[in-house]
């Protein structure tokens, strides 16, 4: 019943061991649960107080698809303010979380027969949204440059088909940061 797509795609890894630990922890077993980088504490109060504001001020309908416009008008203008340059808040909006952004994002610029880098280690959705969306997810390993990207190793993997290039800083799941003078960088082969 499910398209054919799906027929090369398992369940979520990252939901499957935030589960188990949520089961262990239920049966009384103390865990350290990284499955998913969730807070190991409750929201914060002031969080809490605007949600509950906006309900009681009945602002409980959709807003924009790209997000409530006057929260929009103010990064952009953070953004314009920090960059010098010049954006609006068209350019900006809001998803219900990095999953649905880098999802959207995959689906708009790949296309099959394209092919995406991604540094590795990688969080594991990362390639499966690149394969969703047709295109092929190519590793380029970091682990012999301390997780770092090697910009001349990053050239010699894109090809014709290379059609986008994943950096993900600070780095998930390595906490690496990649530097400002790396991601300005350019390669001898460039």
């Amino acid at each position: 019943m499910l398209a054919d797509r799906m027929k090369g795609f398992s369940g979520s890894k990252t939901s499957g061991m935030r589960n188990r630990a949520r089961k262990l922890s239920a049966e009384g077993v103390h865990v350290v649960n990284f499955a998913a980088g969730e807070l190991d504490q409750d929201t914060s109060d002031s969080i809490k107080s605007a949600a509950k504001e906006s309900i009681d001020a009945g602002r409980t309908q959709y807003a924009d698809t790209l997000g409530i416009a006057k929260l929009r008008d103010s990064v952009a203008a953070r953004v314009s303010k920090k960059t010098g340059l010049t954006y609006t808040n068209e350019e900006v909006g809001f998803t219900s979380g990095a999953k649905q952004a880098l999802f959207n994002s995959n689906f708009v610029l790949f296309q099959p027969g394209d092919e995406v880098i991604i540094p590795s280690s990688f969080w594991v959705t990362l390639p499966e949204q690149v394969r969703l969306a047709g295109a092929t997810p190519v590793s380029l390993s970091t682990i012999e440059n301390g997780f770092q990207v090697d910009v001349d190793k990053l050239a010699n993997a894109v090809t014709p088909r290379t059609r986008g290039i994943i950096l993900n800083t600070p780095h998930n799941p390595t906490g690496i940061v990649y530097p400002a003078e790396t991601l300005k960088k350019k390669s001898r082969h460039w």
